[in-house]
């Protein structure tokens, strides 16, 4: 077992048995879905307590990417060795002052732009490096591109060229604005075995209404749901502290994006600012990459990798705004099927924070009825069948 792989597993056991433990008791987790803000809903919140719920549980998860540790390594308490997320260990407080410092140096030297992050040190370690080693210094070196770019260079294809080459490759924009509404049933595999084993529903609805329902087998399991309904949005996960929590921040301009983007013709009106970037090596292969600002969210921006021979999307990466650093959620898509003479892709894996899934759809349909409550709150959408 990898060492990610363990982390991810180590941090989800431990949200298991803590939710299962804690919701509702004084001193751990104030239960509230009205409630917005970390501070609000948790105790003991000091630096980060103005940040929404949902942008704070994915800042946990980008916090702990960045040390590569887990949800433990901070929040256990040493002389019990219980997890509670109230108790202030030495890494807690730790991670405190790095938060402020985080924020200060983006405030006071790079005008309030996000340039520092906390992985911009670490990069997976609980104490960042010092010194590079001479192997280092006279090796190749490590250029990964950047993850935000402002404008596309002289020599690089327009924007719109690629979007539209996509758009033909699936079936023409024409074919593709008759598409009102795409229902999907599949399987979930979850990360190597871990979180997989449900049975998916995928309801979308032009422009931007979306749900994606996974129902366990294993019995006594709550569903992962994440839905929104053109307006609001909700998660509800097996494994985490809260079960159900409606989306407020950056998550839930992330959701207004998914749903409008599961219509590939509606890129141009969900973004703006498009730019061209170079060309980037994934896996292996050159991709094509388009990159543009999320319309009416809050300094969220989207970028898109296309397959420069076929002209397909095979990957879309968001990033959301956090005191700490950028968020980033990634779909990737592979398995193109013609339906109803256009090509959708089959194989979808989600990557996140704190999680991944893949989403293997068996069977997919256009232009069928949907309920608007499959929209919903996430207890209200499980229940339908």
């Amino acid at each position: 077992m990898g060492t990610t792989t363990f982390r991810l597993i180590a941090a989800a056991a431990v949200v298991h048995v803590v939710s299962i433990a804690t919701v509702g008791v004084s001193g751990q987790v104030k239960v509230g879905s009205d409630q917005r803000t970390a501070g609000q809903v948790f105790d003991n919140v000091q630096v980060l307590k103005d940040v929404t719920v949902d942008d704070f549980m994915t800042l946990m998860g980008l916090m702990t990417a960045a040390v590569g540790g887990d949800c433990a390594d901070c929040h256990k308490d040493a002389g019990t060795n219980v997890v509670d997320w109230a108790f202030d260990t030495p890494r807690k407080i730790k991670a405190r002052e790095m938060s402020i410092m985080v924020q200060a140096i983006n405030r006071d030297h790079f005008g309030g732009q996000q340039v520092i992050s906390c992985w911009s040190c670490h990069k997976g370690r609980t104490r960042p490096l010092s010194t590079p080693t001479l192997d280092q210094v006279y090796g190749e070196p490590d250029l990964l591109p950047e993850d935000l770019v402002y404008t596309s260079a002289d020599y690089l294809p327009e924007p719109g060229a690629i979007i539209d080459r996509y758009l033909e490759a699936i079936g023409g924009e024409a074919r593709l604005k008759a598409v009102t509404t795409i229902t999907a049933t599949g399987t979930s595999l979850g990360f190597r075995g871990f979180g997989g084993g449900g049975k998916v529903e995928l309801y979308a609805r032009r422009p931007d209404q979306r749900s994606m329902i996974i129902r366990y087998e294993a019995a006594g399991r709550d569903a992962t749901v994440r839905s929104y309904n053109g307006e609001r949005g909700w998660i509800k996960t097996p494994l985490n502290v809260l079960g159900e929590y409606p989306l407020y921040g950056s998550e839930l301009d992330g959701a207004r994006l998914d749903a409008m983007l599961t219509f590939p013709d509606q890129i141009k009106t969900a973004l703006r600012r498009l730019r061209t970037l170079d060309q980037q090596e994934i896996n292996g292969e050159w991709l094509d990459v388009v990159q543009g600002d999320v319309v009416g969210a809050n300094n969220m921006f989207a970028t898109l990798f296309f397959d420069p021979e076929t002209g397909l999307l095979v990957r879309a990466v968001r990033h959301g705004p956090s005191p700490i650093g950028r968020m980033p959620t990634a779909m990737h898509f592979s398995d193109y099927r013609d339906v109803d003479g256009i090509k959708l892709p089959h194989d979808v894996r989600f990557v996140w924070l704190d999680g991944r899934d893949e989403i293997k759809l068996d069977r997919v349909q256009l232009g069928a009825a949907i309920d608007p409550s499959r929209f919903g709150r996430p207890t209200e959408v499980e229940s339908l069948r």
